[in-house]
């Protein structure tokens, strides 16, 4: 059975707390403001292999995403969509056992 509740309450369905959930991990005070950030995006014919597996995760793949433009990956469990994210914010990149 599958209960639907308003945001904000718990599965009992009292009302929860307004902290409850929430990361007590703030920013420092002296982090830097990104107002907005430009540019643009592009792979042409990527293929990406994970160090030493025999198959690419990413194969072919073409993309070009403008700024200000919002994308979004989705697919499968397997199809991807981490490696593409971790490749499109640097998370990932070419290192020595990496091809790309």
């Amino acid at each position: 059975m599958i209960k639907h509740l308003p945001a904000g309450h718990g599965l009992d369905g009292t009302l929860a707390p307004d902290n409850v959930g929430l990361p007590s991990i703030r920013d420092a005070g002296d982090v830097p403001s990104i107002d907005g950030i430009e540019g643009e995006i592009e792979f042409r014919d990527l293929t990406f292999t994970y160090g030493e597996a025999r198959e690419p995760a990413l194969k072919d793949i073409s993309l070009h995403i403008e700024s200000g433009q919002t994308v979004a990956f989705v697919g499968a469990v397997g199809s991807g969509k981490s490696t593409m994210m971790n490749l499109v914010t640097r998370a990932a990149g070419p290192l020595s056992q990496d091809r790309y």
